[in-house]
């Protein structure tokens, strides 16, 4: 199990450092603004330590994850990673899937259906380059607006993505997902007009960024099954 977890988080940090900072950007929109050329996979919905090249940071240990195994992030001898494993929140559930061992029949399995990651001076990264230190005021090492709506294509003129809202400015962008049936592992965002709310049956994944000072202050993600 553990040699299965290591081989994980490596084909995660690996697909998660090819995908930061490859989304495209105006060609591909189209009439309504929103950018169809940016794809989106599980790594969408999985957090890593960061390490520094230049003034950039890059993903660097994985976190934790949507819809995987919980032993994927048992202890390490990395002291930076359990550190911020102090500061993250996670839930579990139990599924049922197909068991490849036994065609036909299903085994139960646990797996992570919610983490948060609450905040410390370490910041945490995404696969698309979405850092946050969570609910430290400062706001060093924590990505703008701006970015967050870049990387995700967001057309905020015409799409519903904001919630709670308070009175001093500070909200929570919320993105929904689906799984797309053509690619196992590929995932498409739900776009939701302005006015209107998602369909409920159509949510997968809910992955939410906590804005305060116009910048992403908090990181959390839910699986429906």
């Amino acid at each position: 199990m553990k040699k299965k977890a290591l081989l994980l988080a490596g084909i995660l940090l690996l697909s998660a450092m090819c995908a930061c900072g490859k989304t495209d950007n105006a060609d591909g929109e189209n009439g309504n603004g929103v950018n169809n050329n940016i794809s989106y996979s599980a790594t969408d919905l999985a957090i890593y330590t960061t390490e520094s090249e230049g003034e950039t940071l890059m993903p660097s240990k994985f976190i934790t994850m949507l819809g995987v195994d919980p032993s994927t992030v048992e202890p390490s001898d990395d002291e930076k990673l359990e550190r911020i494993k102090q500061f993250v929140e996670t839930d579990t559930m139990e599924i049922a899937e197909g068991d490849i061992d036994k065609p036909g029949e299903t085994k139960k399995q646990n797996v992570i259906r919610y983490f948060k990651y609450i905040g410390s001076r370490e910041p945490v990264i995404n696969a698309k380059s979405i850092t946050t230190t969570g609910i430290m005021p400062e706001d060093d090492n924590c990505s703008s607006v701006e970015e967050v709506i870049e990387a995700y294509g967001i057309d905020s003129e015409n799409e519903e993505y904001i919630e709670n809202e308070d009175e001093n400015g500070n909200y929570v962008i919320k993105l929904d997902f689906k799984d797309l049936d053509t690619n196992e592992g590929t995932l498409e965002r739900i776009i939701t007009p302005k006015g209107s709310e998602p369909e409920a049956s159509e949510v997968r994944y809910t992955l939410r960024f906590t804005i305060q000072n116009d910048h992403v202050h908090g990181i959390d993600a839910y699986m429906y099954f």
